[in-house]
């Protein structure tokens, strides 16, 4: 699941570099890459109100509401896998490690 996420997002990362080159042909790619990337994952420091065309403030907001759903997404995946632990360990379905480990018992510190 952590995977198809990863491969989710790359390509996002991509289209709003894409996105912010095509709005502004001035800005280099390695900046349009990095500026998508921060939005998107919402860096600290990423201002999304700069933006000095209102073409760019249409990118960034496209990529601000992307990232959104994508953290509502890998909310969803973490949520999805601590209630199947926490089932696997109603039903006792879990491991239990029987031997290599020592009791002691009686002892008070």
């Amino acid at each position: 699941k952590i995977a198809f996420f990863f491969l989710l997002v790359a390509p996002m990362v991509l289209v709003g570099g894409v996105l912010y080159k095509i709005v502004d042909k001035d800005e280099t790619w390695s900046d349009a890459i990095m500026t998508s990337f921060y939005l998107l994952n919402n860096v600290p420091g990423a201002d999304a109100t700069t933006d000095t065309t209102p073409h760019r403030e249409i990118v960034t907001q496209f990529i601000v509401f992307v990232g959104i759903f994508l953290f509502a997404v890998i909310i969803g995946i973490i949520s999805d896998e601590i209630a199947s632990k926490v089932e696997e360990v109603k039903t006792g379905n879990s491991t239990v490690v029987e031997t290599g480990h020592t009791v002691i018992m009686n002892w008070n510190a």
